[in-house]
């Protein structure tokens, strides 16, 4: 296979990837998308468990889970959010 096709089928396939990730991410309805990765060594299947951990408080995470528990999760969509701050703006007008 030739080096300009080897491009191709490796543009092809990221790119369908990324659109299955954003269609997953449009359903889901993140607030925001941390990404964490399982080692060092860029190995596939290969996780550290110290190393994930580490990412993981200095991120905040404990901190995030234990707030939402408190029961401040707030979540709207982008339409609720407009909305609400347009009705905002003309009280204010």
């Amino acid at each position: 296979m030739s080096c300009i096709c080897k491009f191709f089928v490796l543009f092809f396939i990221s790119q369908n990837s990324l659109t299955d990730l954003i269609n997953k991410l449009q359903v889901a309805k993140p607030h925001f998308v941390r990404c964490i990765k399982p080692n060092t060594s860029k190995e596939a299947f290969k996780f550290v468990p110290d190393y994930v951990l580490a990412q993981l408080r200095y991120t905040g995470i404990s901190e995030t889970v234990k707030i939402r528990k408190f029961g401040y999760a707030l979540r709207v969509t982008y339409h609720e959010f407009l909305v609400r701050r347009v009705q905002s703006w003309f009280r204010f007008m």
